[in-house]
């Protein structure tokens, strides 16, 4: 099977050798040109990487017991054990797992009718027979050779990639699917993505606080940068909002929210969360060049009415500058709005991202005019209170960007 994943797979474990399983971000990279048409698929194997799951199989590759349990055997296990924690699911694990092998080389003489090992790696646990010996922990197994030998092609090779078309593995924390570009949801949703993010917030409300009050810290430092503070923060914005909807999915998926959350972004897919920000800088110079423009043309007696000539002229030009502005914020803030979480959580470019948000948002007007008018009401709300409020409502209304993006992108 051509596989174009593995391929690249292949090559980048050819050319980097064992060292390469040390290092999961390198190999995100390595796969950053199937990442965009096959995000699933490299999610499947960095999660197995990750999970050591690749450990695993290199060290039932390297073990000598003639019981300790065929390639099939394994394969099964593992695949149920990440179906049964919700990382994959059986058909992404084993089309990982078989992936993997082949760009490994593994090879391994093994009875069918063997039972399986125990070993333990990165919490997975695999059962054998009582009367086999343990197996060598992970740890102690040489790691796989610096340049595998190319894998048997032939149709009894088990290694290979599977003959049956595979398609792209849902996202790692749950059985969804992704939809591409995103689907319409109904107006209600709008109010709906509060209160979903209201759950979030309640399940760590310390670290949300926290998280938010460090956030604000951040960009108040990099705003008195003189010269260039104010071009920093729309570099940086993109990465820390990444950080704040790879929390927010930490927390959906059940783990515990952390501060180091909030600066993942610096740790992956940082190049193109950045280019989110060079994109939305880029914009809005144009939205700002587009007013003076336009303000140049059509009001020239704006000039007169600073010099105190005409006020109704000048009323006219700030009005159209205020609607010039409206007009083209707006469809930018559509284009950004789930950018940072498309290229973070998906593995899209960004400009693949914010093309990809700008459509899902156009296709849930009224939900995001609901999201609208319950956040002003909620600002209002969390004012009385000498603003205190806030200190609730923005961490609950950054959860509630990851809800809206999991509402329009996932099918639950």
């Amino acid at each position: 099977m051509n596989d174009p994943v593995v391929t690249q797979l292949r090559q980048a474990v050819t050319a980097h050798g064992a060292a390469l399983l040390q290092n999961p971000a390198q190999l995100e990279q390595l796969l950053a040109a199937s990442a965009a048409s096959f995000p699933g698929k490299v999610k499947a194997l960095l999660i197995l990487l990750d999970k050591k799951a690749v450990t695993f199989l290199t060290t039932w590759s390297n073990d000598t017991r003639p019981n300790k349990g065929s390639y099939e055997q394994v394969r099964q296990q593992i695949a149920t054990k990440f179906e049964q924690a919700k990382l994959l699911s059986a058909t992404a694990a084993t089309w990982g797992l078989d992936a993997w092998a082949a760009a490994l080389g593994l090879r391994g003489e093994a009875s069918a009718a063997a039972p399986a090992p125990e070993a333990k790696a990165g919490g997975l646990s695999l059962v054998e027979s009582e009367t086999a010996p343990a197996a060598t922990p992970a740890a102690a197994v040489a790691p796989a050779p610096a340049a595998p030998a190319k894998p048997n092609t032939s149709a009894a090779n088990p290694y290979a990639p599977p003959a049956a078309p595979v398609s792209d593995p849902a996202d790692e924390a749950d059985q969804s699917a992704f939809i591409p570009g995103g689907r319409g949801v109904a107006a209600g949703r709008g109010w709906s993505w509060f209160a979903e993010g209201w759950d979030l917030f309640k399940q760590s409300p310390m670290i949300w606080i926290v998280n938010f009050i460090v956030f604000m810290l951040v960009f108040i430092a990099i705003e008195l940068v003189p010269f260039i503070g104010g071009l920093a923060g729309m570099l940086l914005a993109p990465v820390l909002g990444a950080g704040i909807m790879i929390g927010a999915r930490a927390v959906h998926q059940g783990e515990a929210l952390e501060v180091a959350h909030l600066f993942a972004g610096f740790r992956e897919r940082t190049s193109p969360l950045m280019m989110v920000g060079v994109l939305n800088m880029l914009a809005t110079m144009v939205i700002v060049v587009a007013v003076f423009a336009v303000l140049a043309v059509f009001g020239v007696s704006v000039l007169g009415a600073a010099a105190g000539r005409s006020v109704e002229a000048l009323g006219i030009g700030l009005m159209l500058g205020i609607l010039i502005v409206a007009g083209l914020s707006i469809p930018l803030m559509m284009a950004y709005w789930f950018a940072p979480a498309l290229v973070a959580l998906n593995g899209f470019t960004a400009l693949e991202a914010m093309k990809m948000s700008f459509s899902a948002c156009l296709k849930n007007v009224l939900p995001f005019l609901v999201y609208g008018v319950v956040g002003m009401l909620l600002a209002v709300a969390a004012s009385i209170p000498a603003m205190l409020g806030w200190f609730i409502l923005v961490p609950v209304w950054m959860a509630s960007m990851y809800t809206s993006y999991r509402d329009i992108f996932y099918d639950e």
